[in-house]
């Protein structure tokens, strides 16, 4: 009978261990607010974002991620796309510098992802690359990429899956203040001549 306890026991733990974790909250970053605040004054609207994998899960191909079931059909655990939530990131970044008119703003910026891909090193490194294109309703363009490293660690599944996935959100707002800190960004938020 115990012997029976203790299976049980450790069969649920260790399907609660392959759990889904949920996409970070989004934090947003001292230094875009600064750049963002010291920028001419705009309001800015977003169009929705596109481009990309349609989940985190089918930015790779290397199945990092499969043993959690993040590239299951299932995706209940992820309300929004990756570029959506890369849109939800940069709306928080300007809502924080009082910078979001989400209905009508002075320029309107759109985005799509060009580049989303997870990679794994040879060693226990991990790599978010994120590409983005961002296009203002003023004609100007700026694309920006960031290779986001971070330790995946050594072991499979469930831990390397919780480790991607929660890097994820650091490489989005790295992504982010890179983009706000480029003169590019400037132009961008320029209003029409």
């Amino acid at each position: 009978m115990k012997l029976r306890l203790v299976f049980a026991a450790g069969f649920a733990l260790a399907l609660g261990a392959c759990k889904t974790p949920q996409m970070p909250a989004y934090y947003v970053s001292r230094d875009s607010l600064y750049y963002l605040q010291q920028m001419p004054p705009a309001a800015v609207s977003l169009a929705p974002f596109s481009g990309g994998a349609a989940t985190l899960g089918a930015s790779t191909g290397t199945d990092i991620l499969s043993a959690c079931s993040l590239a299951a059909r299932d995706q209940s655990n992820m309300p929004l796309a990756p570029a959506s939530y890369i849109q939800t990131a940069l709306a928080e970044e300007l809502i924080a510098a009082g910078r979001y008119a989400p209905d009508a703003g002075d320029v309107r910026l759109a985005g799509q992802v060009q580049t989303l891909s997870l990679s794994r090193g040879v060693s226990f490194g991990g790599e978010w690359t994120i590409g983005l294109r961002l296009t203002s309703s003023n004609g100007a363009q700026m694309q920006v990429e960031e290779e986001y490293r971070f330790d995946i660690g050594a072991f499979a599944g469930p831990t390397v899956c919780n480790r991607a996935i929660r890097h994820f959100e650091p490489a989005v707002r790295s992504m982010l203040e890179k983009a706000i800190r480029s003169p590019e960004f400037t132009q961008l938020l320029a209003a029409r001549e």
